[in-house]
């Protein structure tokens, strides 16, 4: 801020003013009007009526400079608000372009997929939101939009009107313009967007085109591209206030003009600016010129009013100069001067009473001598209270009374820096402000320094807002520094490489400032969208450097300069890790344990059911060998068909005996669990086999009932087995129960079923037990509870760890008229296939 530097007026008397004291001898003019003789006095009378009429010709000659003066202090202030204007309009072409870059940029992959029809041309209501449409309907300074595949295909085009009668010709005209083709090839060579040179579109009108390549798989999928009419874009760059004062010409690399808000006449060639736009490759040039001002018909009328008033008073002062008296023209010229002086001071009154900022006068000694308004407002002090008091000052506070003697005596010394300095002041009610004075020297009319001037600026608000600020950056720094997780902030674009921008403590122990151990955290899967609409990532992650386990969170956000930038949380999760780790061994163990637990439960019957077929087989060879020695006896040989028979039923035995066996050894084989596609249906018959045996020596039915074409499920086929077994177990142990409370003759029934849904396989077992109350139905999963006297009650526990690590659900709900059933899902292979081939 400059300081004021005051300037005193002083009025001259009647006895000071020289022009005054040289008329002297008019004073022997007579009230009558008598003329003095020829002589002396003739010749100063003349004398002083030229002085006058010089004046008027030298007043003429200023008002004349004045007003071209003013004309070129109008040229001058054109050509600044051409400059202003320029670089307004310039920048809010590119903000447009690069809003419309940002905006197709997010619905360009989804556009380029869909094929749009007359429905959802601009002017179909209602129009969709997200659509071509809906984009034309918004954006009416856009010609038309449309999708060109990878191969150079248009695919489709949607036009604004009047562009809508032309649609049809899209591809004739896509073809045949070099530039739009120009523009397609170096979006697909840089996979950036590109703008095309300007080119006729259909109504004679020159457009400009914006390509936005689209990827799909990392792969070129073709453009997105939108036509922009120049002439339209005026609208944009133009308000209606400028179209008076200003024309606007887009040009080409050739200083073509090929849009223009009106035509040359009335433009100045002095006040011309070029711009060129971006980008570059379109060759656009924006030249603004400023139209000539028309002179306003009041400004005319004074000035001529003024000529012909100084020209009239030349010819009365050439007439009237013999009887001009002395008196009549001295009072005159004193009353000129006074009212001069007086609108000065008024002036200054009024300007000095009007500013915000607080100014005070003081003389060599220290003592105040004048303050504004603003001053007095400030402080609560009304200026009869301030001026003539000398320090110590009533707005001066108590505790830096010598601080501020100390900075007083600086200012009269003339030590104060140009920079000002920082002064507390109290107000009248107590309170104190802060504020920064600023000090120049006060020059009178003679040259001379008569005190000292100074500026007072209040600046309690900023430093309270300064304050605060600095606080909430100290806080903000404080809890990155002190997080337990490493927090990083990486440039992605920037044109020099990736730069890391920012690290907090943890980063930096682990890392250094290396930008790799961000490359290196940078979650590959898992990605999800944000409530923002950016894209969050999150991911555990393996830092061979640190030897660590990190849950790393990433997203994209924009950094202070306006930059897209992404930052990266990540969290020590390696305890985590070896304590989930730890978990899966014990479950795995413990379900081995319960496999182990179930067969010895089934051991007799699994005994019984060996048997069976063993006893089969002795039977058959027994009574084969009988025959066959019977035979031998007689001389007989066997008949071949009835010893095959024999053999056939006798390897049907065996088979059977081996089967058991093979389910019983691939149930309680100990493995890692190991997740594949398998087939529902082999899982359900290994499963039923087994309980199927327990399920006969109880007389209990066992149904089966599979859907069509079952999808393959992604499941460890020996721990899906493990769970159907152990609910067939428990519904099998239910209905033999002594509280089954069966009614004699009544047919007891285990169902299996599986059904496909949307994205899961549905498994459930259903019994006719005797259902299950409300309170063992809150506690039936918990660990180490059950009803049985010689259960361990972690069978139901450890069939839910296995779905859920299998991704799935498991629940248990009542049957009709009697029973429960158990129901759990498992997902779909389908999706973790192409997870795997991708």
């Amino acid at each position: 801020m400059r300081a004021y530097t005051g300037r005193t007026i002083t009025m001259p008397s009647n006895s000071e003013n020289p022009a005054i004291n040289a008329l002297g001898p008019l004073s022997a003019l007579s009230d009558a009007g008598t003329l003095l003789p020829p002589g002396p006095a003739i010749k100063t009378l003349r004398r002083w009526v030229a002085a006058p009429t010089i004046g008027l010709l030298l007043f003429i000659g200023v008002v004349t400079s004045a007003f071209l003066y003013l004309q070129h202090l109008e040229r001058e202030q054109q050509s600044e608000a051409l400059d202003r204007y320029v670089e307004w309009a310039y920048q809010s072409l590119k903000g447009y372009w690069q809003n419309q870059i940002e905006v197709l940029s997010v619905v360009a992959s989804e556009w380029s997929r869909g094929t749009f029809t007359a429905e959802d041309e601009p002017g179909q209501q209602p129009m969709r939101p997200g659509t071509p449409a809906e984009f034309l309907y918004r954006n009416a300074e856009t010609a038309w939009v449309g999708v060109i595949d990878g191969s150079g295909q248009l695919r489709w085009r949607l036009a604004q009107s009047p562009f809508n009668a032309q649609s049809a010709d899209a591809p004739a005209v896509l073809e045949l313009d070099p530039s739009s083709r120009s523009a397609w090839a170096e979006a697909r060579e840089h996979r950036q967007p590109r703008w095309s040179r300007p080119y006729l579109g259909p109504d004679g009108a020159y457009l400009i085109e914006l390509h936005l390549p689209v990827r799909r798989q990392g792969q070129f999928a073709g453009t997105l591209f939108v036509a922009y009419p120049l002439r339209r874009l005026f609208a944009i760059a133009m308000t209606a206030e400028a179209r008076e004062h200003f024309r606007l010409e887009l040009t080409d690399v050739d200083q073509r003009v090929l849009a223009s808000t009106s035509k040359l006449s009335g433009a100045r060639t002095d006040a011309v600016r070029t711009i060129s736009l971006e980008p570059n490759a379109t060759g656009l040039s924006l030249r603004v010129a400023a139209l000539e001002p028309v002179p306003h018909r009041v400004e005319r009328i004074l000035y001529g009013a003024v000529m012909a008033l100084s020209i009239l008073i030349l010819v009365s002062l050439g007439l009237l100069w013999r009887t001009v008296r002395q008196r009549i023209l001295a009072e005159a010229q004193r009353d000129h001067l006074l009212g001069q002086s007086l609108s000065e001071a008024a002036f200054r009154r009024a300007m000095e009473d009007s500013m915000l900022t607080g100014m005070r006068a003081f003389d060599l000694n220290g003592r105040i001598t004048y303050v504004n308004r603003a001053f007095c407002r400030m402080t609560g002090f009304d200026a009869e209270e301030l001026v003539g008091t000398v320090a110590p000052f009533p707005y001066w506070t108590d505790e830096e009374q010598t601080h501020q003697a100390a900075a007083l005596q600086r200012m009269l010394a003339g030590q104060v820096p140009a920079s000002g300095i920082e002064v507390r002041l109290k107000r009248r009610d107590g309170t104190a402000i802060d504020t920064r004075m600023y000090v120049s020297p006060l020059i009178d009319h003679t040259g001379a320094q008569a005190g000292w001037m100074t500026s007072v600026t209040d600046i309690t608000e900023p430093r309270r807002i300064r304050a605060e600020l600095v606080s909430a950056h100290e806080r903000f720094t404080t809890v990155l520094d002190e997080i337990d997780a490493a927090v990083s902030v990486l440039a992605i674009e920037d044109s020099d490489g990736e730069a890391l921008l920012f690290a907090n403590p943890m980063y930096r122990a682990l890392f250094g400032m290396d930008p790799a151990g961000h490359r290196m955290l940078r979650p590959v899967a898992g990605n999800a969208r944000s409530s923002a609409g950016q894209v969050e990532s999150a991911a555990e992650v393996w830092s061979a450097s640190a030897q660590l386990w990190f849950e790393v969170r990433s997203r994209p956000i924009r950094w202070v300069d306006g930059r897209v930038v992404e930052i990266l949380v990540a969290t020590d999760v390696t305890a985590r890790r070896l304590a989930l780790e730890r978990q899966r061994q014990q479950d795995e163990r413990l379900a081995h344990t319960s496999r182990l637990v179930t067969m010895g439960e089934m051991a007799s019957s699994l005994a019984h059911e060996i048997n069976q077929p063993l006893a089969a087989i002795t039977n058959y060879v027994s009574g084969l060998t009988a025959r066959v020695r019977d035979r031998a006896l007689r001389g007989q040989s066997l008949d071949r068909e009835e010893l095959i028979g024999a053999l056939a039923k006798t390897e049907r035995q065996a088979e059977r005996a081996g089967e058991v066996i093979r389910r019983i050894r691939a149930f309680v084989r100990r493995s890692e669990p190991a997740r594949e596609a398998c087939e529902a249906r082999s899982i359900v018959d290994d499963a039923v086999g087994l309980a199927e045996i327990d399920a006969r020596r109880h007389r209990i039915r066992v149904d089966v009932e599979l859907g069509e074409s079952l999808p393959r499920i992604w499941a460890d086929p020996i721990l899906i087995s493990q769970v159907l077994l152990n609910l067939m177990k428990n519904a099998i142990e239910a209905m033999n129960s002594p509280t089954a409370d069966v009614q004699p003759g009544a047919e007891r029934s285990l169902r299996v079923t599986a059904r496909a849904l949307d994205h899961h396989l549905e498994f459930a077992v259903a019994d006719t037990g005797p259902g299950l109350s409300s309170a063992l139905k809150e506690r039936l999963f918990e660990p180490f509870y059950t009803t049985k006297s010689e259960g361990m009650g972690m069978g139901l526990n450890i069939c839910r760890t296995i779905v859920e690590f299998h991704e799935g659900r498991l629940w248990v709900e009542p049957a009709k008229p009697r029973g429960c059933i158990f129901r759990f899902t498992l997902p779909y292979a389908q999706s973790y296939e192409a997870t795997e081939d991708s």
